[in-house]
């Protein structure tokens, strides 16, 4: 755009426009570029300061990422061991359950109902700690962002599926097992 104007100021010129005229235009043209020059500099040194006034928030972002999987991990190996656990203290109880005609299905939601109780109860105890901690911290920030409802639904169903799909693993196991082996050895 700026070439362009400098080709029609010279064209002026030779055509005969006044030098003052063609001075005026070409402080204007400048100017112009200036302003420009300006308006994308700034942008981008403020984002730039902007980012480094929160690269402690993402420091704090992968620390807390890293440990919440980690404790999610863990949890879940303590589940399953919790579990199994159950289903040996149980393993009588599901064998009769089967020889009296109890489907799979029904002995493997019977020994996930305990389980999902406890995580439920968890939740509804975790949701209101977790909110007020992070309302808490998000008070510090110029921009606030409010927290979502469905944010802590969000966790509360992906913590079920995550209990559901650990203790599946041994509700299943315990209810395809054979009774008779089982009642046998009791």
């Amino acid at each position: 755009m700026a070439s362009q104007r400098i080709k029609e100021i010279g064209i002026r010129k030779v055509l005969g426009a006044s030098v003052g005229n063609i001075i005026y235009l070409l402080s204007k043209e400048f100017s112009l570029l200036i302003i420009i020059a300006f308006a994308i500099a700034v942008p981008v040194a403020y984002f730039q300061s902007l980012a480094d006034q929160y690269k402690a928030e993402q420091t704090t972002q992968k620390v807390f990422t890293i440990f919440s999987m980690l404790a999610i991990f863990i949890a879940c190996i303590g589940l399953l061991g919790l579990a199994a656990y159950a289903t040996h203290l149980r393993t009588r109880e599901i064998s009769i359950r089967k020889v009296l005609g109890a489907s799979t299905g029904k002995i493997t939601t019977m020994l996930s109902v305990d389980f999902l109780k406890l995580v439920t109860l968890a939740s509804v105890i975790a949701f209101p700690v977790a909110w007020f901690i992070m309302n808490k911290w998000l008070q510090d920030f110029a921009y606030r962002v409010n927290i979502a409802w469905w944010i802590f639904v969000l966790a509360g169903v992906l913590a079920v599926l995550i209990a559901l799909f650990t203790i599946s693993s041994k509700a299943i196991k315990a209810a395809l097992s054979n009774p008779v082996k089982i009642l046998r050895t009791e």
